[in-house]
C-alpha cells in the first residue's frame, strides 16, 4: 500500500512520534531514511525492494552508495543517506566501545558500571537490571527487570533469577538507579542484596555484587562489604 493510501496515523513518520522509533519494522524504518517516493512507487514500496536485494540488514549495511543504485529508484541522493544512516550507528557502536561499554570479561565493579550504565544512568524512574555472566564472568545477558516509581522498585527473587536460570549463568550482578542522583544505598538496599544472595546460593548462581547507579556517582555494595 502507497504511503497516501493509508491512516495518517499509521503512516510510519507518525507512528515514529506517537509510539517511539523501536516499534517499527525495519521496512518502514528503510522508508523513514529513504525519504519520498519515485518512478518505481513510494518509500514503503522501495524500502521494500532494497531489502529484498540485499536479503539481510547485516549485508545492507555492509553495502556502499554504489551497490545499493543497482536498486530502482536508489539515486545518489538516497543511497548516500542510507549509507551515512549506516556509518552513524557504526561510529556509535565504536564510540561505546571505547567509552568501555564492550565489556568482554567482568573482573571488578568498573566493569559492570560499564556495562548498566547505559541501561539506567537516564531514567527518570526507578529500574533494576541484572548482568548475568557466565563461568569466566564473561557477560551473557543484561537488561531491565523491573520498573518502579519515581523513588521505589519493588523486585522478587524470581524476576533477578529467571534470566539467569535460562541462559545457565554462574553469577549474576545486580544493579539498580536512584533517579535522585544520590547514590548512596539505602537499608532496603542492603537488605534486599542480602536476600538475593540467599537465594542464588540455594541456586547456586553467585551475587557478585550490587550497584547503585546516580547521576551523582555510583556505589559498590560489595565494596561497602554488604556482600
Amino acid at each position: 500500500m502507497h504511503l497516501d493510501q493509508m491512516p495518517a496515523e499509521d503512516r510510519p513518520r507518525e507512528r515514529c512520534h506517537r509510539l517511539g522509533v523501536h516499534s517499527l519494522s525495519a521496512v518502514e524504518l528503510l522508508a523513514l531514511v529513504l525519504g519520498g517516493g519515485g518512478r518505481h512507487g513510494g518509500s514503503l514500496e522501495v524500502a521494500r525492494a532494497v531489502l529484498a536485494h540485499f536479503s539481510a540488514l547485516d549485508r545492507l549495511g555492509r553495502a556502499r552508495a554504489a551497490e545499493l543504485m543497482v536498486v530502482p529508484s536508489m539515486g545518489v541522493a538516497r543511497s548516500s543517506a542510507l549509507a551515512a544512516a549506516f556509518e552513524l550507528g557504526r561510529r556509535a557502536r565504536r564510540q561505546q566501545g571505547q567509552n568501555g561499554s564492550a565489556v568482554e570479561l567482568v573482573e571488578g565493579p568498573e566493569d559492570a558500571h560499564a556495562i548498566f550504565a547505559s541501561l539506567l544512568e537516564e531514567l527518570d524512574q526507578e529500574a533494576v537490571a541484572v548482568l548475568c555472566l557466565g563461568a569466566r564472568h564473561q557477560p551473557l545477558h543484561a537488561g531491565i527487570v523491573a520498573l518502579g516509581s519515581l523513588n521505589s522498585a519493588a523486585v522478587h527473587p524470581r524476576e533477578v533469577f529467571r534470566t539467569a536460570v535460562a541462559v545457565n549463568a554462574a553469577a549474576v550482578v545486580l544493579a539498580h538507579n536512584h533517579p535522585s542522583g544520590d547514590p548512596e544505598p539505602s537499608e532496603d538496599d542492603v537488605r534486599l542484596t542480602r536476600r538475593l544472595q540467599r537465594c542464588g546460593e540455594t541456586l547456586g548462581i553467585e551475587l557478585l555484587d550490587h550497584l547503585v547507579v546516580a547521576s551523582h556517582g555510583w556505589v559498590s555494595l560489595r565494596e561497602r562489604r554488604v556482600l
